[in-house]
């Protein structure tokens, strides 16, 4: 092969399997590059591919001469530009023709390998069978782009090989892999006779064997993947949760390897596959640890649904039940189960016998509810709720021995008793469950051991008791029922109503770490305070300080964003009700000495209540109500007026008219009539005859018409309406139908970035080069381009008319902070690594990306500006913070001046308006209501995910301490919020009406569950963990 240019060194960084790898290789083959290659563990990557891509941190990277660039098809152009010399030009001359082969490239990356990938990998029949659908449909487009890019020549590039066939070709090693896998040819000589004929043509070039995998190993890499699964089940013998995930395999009918492991030494395979619990049972699929046994059994049932018996049931709604009923073991029964043998005390024993015998009792209904006088749980055969329930037949018989009691007792549980003893009965049960006899003795080993941990126990409390006489602290505890809540317990925390509250000389504080604090400060182990105030006054104000954060303005922000007069009288209802208690608050920190909280003077919750002053005043102007009303809140209206006499706060307050305008913005509001959108025209003369199709909103349009504004060029604009779309677009842009596209003289141009590059090559003789010259930083600028296209504009959404209206669909949908939040952290990350992309491009030349002047990734950002500012409005945040991300907030400011960003950029306004008018349409419809209480996080929850999948609910606000009859009917067994009732049927605990909601409405919004099994059971494990350990 012959070598690289001059004394050029290349380096490439890959996978042999991938044929992103594959590409690349491919490129350098034809072009007769020479290379060093370097294979990469992507499960132990290299410090050099985590330094050269640490952005995406994956192959392939190509280092030339020291400078890495990204992503295989950046790569292969940068190979074609910087080695124009060597092998054959993949790039045709011709800028259409460079833009028709970028945008069939782009078609292969996002359309047909995806498609094809999932044919052949997808876990259920319906996946695979859509997903060759949309292969049969992408092969068909380009079996058309054949045809139009080859002109009846052999190749997509004519006579030689070119861009095309590389992008193309790249995918022929896997395909004729799935051909010896499945059977399947995707380039059939019948429907696709031209593409079948131009792979047996370039598959015989040189070139192209040299670079293409061997075929026999990927066909055995692949049958190893797919159907040779590999099971490793690291457990315990004796535990009942090991022996859970044993049923599941069992009635499933999958062999595994089992691995014994000695919890006193654990293996590093166990703590490096469960380096959260380090606990048993995980099960290794193929190489990928999935971590507790209920989590385990969901995923072996979705991993292998043609496997056994089905464990989970197909109904949504019984799937949920029976994800109720599981839960209620393990957290109601198995606690009370365990420590009724176990427990270091006798009393301990013996009330957690009086809870095991009230879950049983609990289990014994839910048994003959749902088995519907069948013998098992799951009706005629074994299912979910038997294998999590049939966890404890092992140790129950052995029970029976050790403890001289029946676990499940004909008496007090018939239908129970009945079921153990067919339970084990079954071969699958019996394949698996372990020897009586040595169950038995390891027991009595297991009670020795504890009899000598409660010695140890008394010991350690009598140590507690010597560390609070060394504090010189002696208190009276009092233990609260908190469902009869004592009269002291409600006076001295009559806010939250909750446990623990510190009395100290008749002063309550409340709140935990507040608590901490107070204690840390009254009783010093030092004779000096370290803090000036007093601990009281301090505990006080903290507590204040965060009430308002959290109570008051958490409500009241949301008053004028959201849609419906119900939400937002209920959130005025919470506010005034903060207000209220607030004014109390006031009363008490002031102590009559002055009229702030902090007395004579303003303190710190002062200053905490002053930052919102202007919005109260907003407020007051909007609603035509006061917030701080003088009849109802005296003190907190003098405060007001006192608090904006302050020279600083007049230094410091925003202006209310503008605080009124801006919240305007917040207020769901009709479209209106639309603008006039006359026809733009750019300077400049010569171009040929230009016609851009666009949609005013788009911010993939706007990318377009700053392109054609910085070079210079005219052009006629057409506005089109996508709800009916003209014959020109469908005519010009058969294969996505959508805008951005160009048209010149006669020939379509599509997709905004192919579009810009377009404009540059074609007419380079007009304004500044978008793209810079150097190959490399080229290469450099198509990533970080691309890297805005990837992370900006690829959060999942719904429907076209809104992925125009900005990449941030999801932070506009978000109806909560909370879910803003959420959204916009994602943001912030994507933003993070962006201001690097700045500094990286600019070199420190200016203050744009390509330096001095405006280049190809300011155009492609610059799209969005409108909707960064959007963004900020409607989040009430800064995307681009001067405080976190200095470069771009500066390039935003500079970019927003610039002669061709005023004459395109979309009004901010209209915007926001434009955007809030589009989600509005999106929300679902279904008969659901969902019985809470405002103050529940597990409430709040099941509103996330509600309001995520843009489903209508009716809301019941629940008073606790006076249950409704619905709530009491709808859950029986905990009493408790939240509950979902979905056409009569009740839906209980939070984790398993979120998974309800996901199922029942799969097709709305954005599935909450990822659709991968293994992901499915990396979701749940963590969602466990926030549970039970956060």
């Amino acid at each position: 092969m012959a070598t690289s240019e001059g004394d050029d060194q290349l380096k490439l960084l890959g996978l042999w399997v991938s044929p992103y790898t594959h590409r690349v290789k491919l490129a350098l083959s034809f072009k007769g590059l020479s290379y060093e290659y370097v294979e990469e563990d992507l499960s132990n990557k290299s410090e050099l591919l985590l330094s050269t891509n640490p952005v995406h941190k994956k192959v392939p990277v190509l280092i030339h001469n020291g400078k890495p660039i990204c992503e295989s098809k950046v790569i292969v152009q940068y190979l074609d530009e910087e080695f124009p010399n060597s092998g054959v030009s993949l790039l045709p001359s011709d800028p259409y023709d460079r833009a028709i082969a970028r945008f069939w490239a782009a078609y292969i990356n996002d359309k047909l390998m995806p498609s094809w990938l999932q044919s052949s990998m997808g876990k259920t029949e319906e996946e695979r069978a859509e997903a060759l659908k949309q292969t049969l449909e992408a092969v068909s487009n380009l079996e058309t782009a054949f045809k139009e890019c080859s002109k009846g020549k052999p190749f997509f590039g004519g006579d030689t090989v070119g861009y095309l066939d590389v992008s193309l070709g790249a995918m022929i090693g896997w395909m004729r892999a799935g051909e010896a896998l499945h059977g399947r040819r995707t380039f059939d000589a019948t429907r696709s006779p031209l593409l079948n004929a131009w792979m047996e043509r370039f598959a015989a070039l040189d070139a192209a064997k040299a670079a293409m995998p061997d075929n026999n190993k990927l066909v055995e890499m692949a049958a190893g993947g797919g159907g040779g699964d590999e099971l490793k089940l690291l457990g315990l013998w004796a535990s009942p949760y090991v022996l859970r995930a044993k049923f599941a395999l069992s009635f499933k009918g999958l062999s595994y390897e089992n691995v014994e492991e000695d919890l006193h030494n654990k293996s590093e395979l166990l703590l490096s596959s469960n380096p959260v619990h380090k606990k048993v049972p995980v099960l290794i699929h193929n190489g990928k640890p999935i971590c507790e046994s209920q989590i385990i059994v969901e995923y072996v049932d979705e991993a292998f649904p043609d496997a056994g018996v089905s464990l989970l049931p197909s109904d949504p709604y019984d799937r949920a039940v029976a994800r109720f009923w599981a839960a209620y073991i393990n957290d109601k029964f198995m606690p009370a189960w365990q420590k009724a043998s176990l427990g270091l005390t006798e009393e301990e024993k013996a009330e957690a016998v009086k809870q095991m015998l009230a879950a049983i009792e609990n289990l014994e209904t839910a048994f003959k509810e749902l088995s519907r006088g069948k013998p098992f749980f799951g009706g005629d055969t074994a299912g979910y709720l038997d294998v999590t329930l049939g966890t404890v037949v092992g140790w129950a018989r052995a029970g029976e021995v050790l403890f001289g009691r029946k676990l499940f007792d004909a008496t007090r549980s018939p239908l129970l008793a009945a079921w153990m003893e067919r339970f084990v009965a079954l071969d699958a049960v019996k394949a698996v469950l372990p020897d009586n006899a040595e169950l038995i003795e390891y027991g009595k080993m297991r009670m020795a051991h504890y009899a000598k941990l409660a010695a140890a126990l008394a010991a350690a409390n009598k140590k507690a008791k010597l560390a609070l006489q060394l504090k010189g602290v002696s208190y009276e505890y009092i233990e609260e029922d908190l469902g009869n809540k004592s009269d002291l317990f409600l006076r001295s925390n009559p806010v939250h109503k909750t446990v623990p509250v510190l009395i100290h000389n008749g002063n309550p504080i409340c709140e935990s770490s507040i608590i901490v604090q107070y204690i840390d400060e009254s009783f010093p182990s030092s004779a000096a305070s370290l803090l000036p105030a007093d601990p009281y006054d301090r505990a006080v104000a903290r507590f204040w300080a965060a009430y308002i954060d959290d109570k008051l303005a958490a409500p009241w922000r949301m008053v004028y964003r959201v849609k419906t007069e119900e939400e937002r009288d209920e959130l005025m209802k919470q506010t005034l009700a903060a207000v209220d208690v607030l004014e109390g608050g006031l009363k008490e920190c002031s102590k009559g000495k002055g009229c702030f909280f902090g007395g004579d003077s303003v303190g710190y919750v002062d200053v905490v209540l002053g930052g919102l002053v202007s919005w109260v005043h907003a407020s007051d102007k909007l609603s035509g109500a006061k917030l701080f009303d003088a009849a109802k809140a005296p003190l907190l209206a003098a405060w007001l007026g006192r608090f904006g006499e302050l020279d600083a706060a007049k230094a410091v307050l925003q202006d209310v008219d503008k605080v009124v305008e801006y919240t305007k913005k917040f207020q769901p509001r009709d479209s209106g009539t639309a603008a006039d959108r006359q026809a733009e025209m750019a300077g400049g003369g010569g171009a040929g005859e230009l016609k851009l199709l666009g949609h005013w909103a788009s911010a993939y349009v706007t990318r377009v018409k700053l392109a054609l504004h910085l070079k210079g060029v005219s052009y006629e604009y057409v506005e089109e309406d996508l709800r009916n779309k003209s014959d020109l677009l469908l005519a010009s842009n058969p294969v996505h139908k959508t805008v951005p596209v160009l048209i010149h003289n006669g020939n379509p141009i599509r997709e905004s970035q192919i579009i810009m590059q377009y404009i540059d090559e074609a007419f380079s003789g007009a304004g500044d080069s978008l793209l810079p010259a150097d190959p490399h930083e080229r290469a450099v600028a198509r990533f970080w381009a691309a890297y805005i296209e990837d992370k900006f504009s690829s959060l999942p959404m719904i429907g076209e008319m809104i992925r125009l209206v900005a990449p941030w669909e999801k932070v506009f949908r978000a109806k909560t902070e909370e879910e803003r939040a959420a959204w916009m952290k994602q943001m912030f990350v994507a933003v993070e690594a962006l201001e690097g992309g700045l500094k990286e491009c600019s070199k420190g030349k200016g203050c744009f990306f390509g330096g001095d002047s405006v280049g190809y990734v300011d155009v492609v950002l610059g799209g969005a500006v409108s909707f960064v500012h959007a963004n900020d409005v409607i989040t009430g945040g800064k995307l681009f913070d001067a405080a976190k991300t200095p470069l771009l907030a500066e390039w935003l400011r500079r970019f927003g001046e610039l002669d061709a960003a005023k004459a395109v950029l979309q009004d901010v306004d209209r915007a926001v308006e434009y955007t809030k008018v589009l989600t509005g349409e999106m929300a679902g419809h279904d008969e659901l209501k969902l019985l809470g209480h405002w103050s529940s996080a597990y409430v709040t929850r099941v509103k996330l995910a509600l309001h995520l999948k843009g489903v209508s609910y009716e809301y019941v606000e629940e008073d606790l301490r006076n249950k409704s009859d619905l709530l009491l009917a709808s859950n029986p067994v905990h009493k408790t919020v939240p509950v979902l009732i979905h056409n009569g049927n009740p839906i209980r605990e939070s984790q398993i009406i979120v998974q309800y909601i996901d199922e029942v409405f799969s097709g709305a919004g954005d599935s909450i569950l990822p659709a991968d099994p293994y992901e499915r059971a990396v979701a749940r494990f963590w969602a466990a963990y926030i549970d039970d350990k956060v």
